[in-house]
């Protein structure tokens, strides 16, 4: 997001939810909205900070050949089509733990 939460609730979730939760519609289908944010360097043409290192973020809306783990960032739209219609990715599911952040993908 171009406007960042307050630094001083990032270690309230809670607080940092409802902040997502009360922008306006504009702001949540925007390119810098916290739903269609793209962190893949494939898809950088910025830098972008992640919210909070602690905390593992999944990312199920950027293709991606394979499931892909990086830091704190779980890439898994391995569904996805070319643009001949056919299957870019892996076609699996991901199976995570959300503890230990250990993932393996299965048809």
């Amino acid at each position: 997001m171009k406007k960042r939460v307050d630094e001083s609730l990032e270690k309230d979730v809670d607080q940092v939810i409802a902040e997502i939760n009360g922008l306006k519609l504009e702001n949540m289908w925007g390119d810098d909205s916290p739903l269609w944010l793209r962190p893949q360097r494939a898809f950088t043409r910025y830098p972008v900070e992640m919210y909070r290192e602690d905390m593992l973020q999944v990312v199920g809306h950027s293709p991606m050949r394979k499931i892909t783990r990086e830091n704190n960032l779980l890439s898994c739209d391995v569904f996805s089509l070319d643009w001949e219609r056919q299957p870019l990715g892996t076609q699996e599911f991901c199976l995570l733990d959300t503890v230990t952040w250990e993932w393996e993908g299965t048809r």
